[in-house]
């Protein structure tokens, strides 16, 4: 199913409300899934943005760890979960709090031939 995202979050920090009209949402389509987690040494909930049109996963968005559902009406829902970031510098990785909000959007486009 494809959605508009916004992220909720930044590095763990609750963004400011007005963020959500300055920038823009992201499109893409939605895959949520069960898979072993190696780091946590047990199976979790993985939800990952994918680009509409070559089905390949967005950079700009780490996947959702250990996602739950929030919220869902008609229109959008709601996602929670943690976002996984290395960072280079330090050589380590951080787990941050993160939240999605998602907006239905009507059709999935074909992928590219």
């Amino acid at each position: 199913m494809m959605f508009d995202v916004w992220r909720l979050r930044e590095q763990g920090w609750l963004l400011p409300r007005f963020r959500s009209c300055m920038v823009p949402p992201v499109r893409a389509i939605l895959h949520v899934r069960e898979q072993r987690d190696q780091d946590l040494n047990r199976h979790i909930r993985v939800a990952e943005l994918l680009d509409p049109r070559s089905r390949q996963s967005l950079p700009d968005f780490p996947n959702l760890l250990d996602v739950t559902l929030v919220a869902l009406d008609e229109t959008s829902t709601t996602l929670a979960g943690t976002e996984r970031l290395n960072d280079p510098r330090a050589d380590r990785e951080y787990l941050y709090a993160q939240s999605w909000f998602l907006r239905a959007v009507s059709a999935v486009p074909p992928p590219l031939k």
